[in-house]
Formats: structure tokens, sequence, C-alpha cells
């Protein structure tokens, strides 16, 4: 889809706009904002592409940015912020055999939904982020020797990975081999993931 329109804010800033991509009747910015040509006709909300467009509202979910957008038929979807810049300005989810592929967010900001600051890579790519901002801390930096939520899907998908043996793992996060080991066997953090299996290193 093409460009609508683009404005430049009192910093200088360019903001463009594009039509979303699959997603009748909005549009969203490069700065990650989100804006409506429904508007409500009596009991039915019809298109109108003679008014003003409405700036939708936008929430925090768990970690990401969030908005409610109306389908076709009537119903309504929440969606993350991200995947909709995606998908517009770079293209649709790619496939990479072998991989999942997921939004990153460059800087480690889960609510900086700025286009330069997106784009799609692989779960490797964004643990690789994490451990680069600082969000995942190295053993030196830890207070403490407790596994947290974070470190158990850091540990999990590191793992996951092939490249990495419980003894690295443990000298990387500041824990005990014993406890990656469990972490890795899914004998502890049990609902991070799917069923009872151990986590499954990658072919």
């Amino acid at each position: 889809m093409g460009i609508v329109d683009s404005t430049v804010d009192v910093s200088g800033s360019k903001e463009v706009w594009k039509v979303a991509i699959n997603r009748l009747g909005y549009e969203v910015s490069t700065k990650g904002r989100v804006r409506s040509r429904w508007r409500k006709c009596g009991r039915v909300s019809v298109l109108d592409f003679e008014m003003e467009p409405r700036l939708l509202k936008t929430k925090v979910g768990r970690w990401y940015v969030q908005v409610n957008l109306r389908r076709v038929d009537g119903s309504r979807s929440v969606e993350h912020v991200h995947v909709i810049m995606l998908e517009t300005f770079v293209g649709l989810r790619p496939v990479i055999p072998g991989f999942k592929v997921e939004a990153r967010h460059l800087n480690d900001v889960k609510w900086d939904n700025r286009i330069e600051n997106l784009c799609w890579g692989t779960q490797q790519e964004n643990i690789a982020d994490a451990l680069q901002n600082g969000r995942v801390k190295l053993g030196r930096e830890r207070k403490n020797t407790k596994a947290s939520r974070a470190d158990a899907i850091a540990i999990r998908k590191l793992y996951a990975i092939g490249k990495y043996h419980y003894r690295d793992l443990a000298e990387m996060f500041g824990l005990s081999k014993g406890i990656v080991g469990d972490i890795c066997r899914n004998s502890t953090w049990k609902y991070l993931s799917p069923g009872s299996k151990p986590w499954a290193k990658v072919t």
C-alpha cells in the first residue's frame, strides 16, 4: 500500500502514514501510532474516507503495546502494534526453515514501536539483543543466584540452539549447573514450555 500522508513535528521529525496491511479502514505511522477511518453511524460503523481519521488509544499488555481493531464482520480483535508496523512497512513475516521468526525491538524497549527500532528476526537474534542491551544480566552483574522468569526463557532458547552446554549457560547467568539443567530439562519453570518434555535442541 502507498503512503497516505506525512507530517513534520516541531522537532523536525517526519511521521509517515500508510494504509495498514490486511486491516481495512486503519492506517499506521512510522512513529507507531494507529488511526481509524471507521465512524459510528447510528448503531453501525461505516468507513468514511472524507472525514479526518481518528487516532486510536493503545494500551500496554503483558509486554507489548496493543490496539483494539474492528473487523469487517463487526467483531473486534486486539493486536500488537509492532506486528502491524512490520507487516505494513517491511513486509509479512518471513519464513526461515528451522527457525521461529519473530519481531525484534532493537533497543529491547518493547513499547518503542518506531519503525527504525523494529525488524523481523529469529529467537536467537532476540536473545542476542537482550544480552547486548543488558536486559539479561551476566553472572558477574547479578546480585543473587536465583533464576528469574526472564533467565529461564533465555536459557531455554539459548540451549535450544545446540551451541551451549549447561556449564556455559551457568557461567553466563551466574547460576549453578544443576539449576540450569533443571530449567533445560523442564524440571522447573514447567509452565514456560508446552507439555512436559525437556526443551529440545534445534536440529
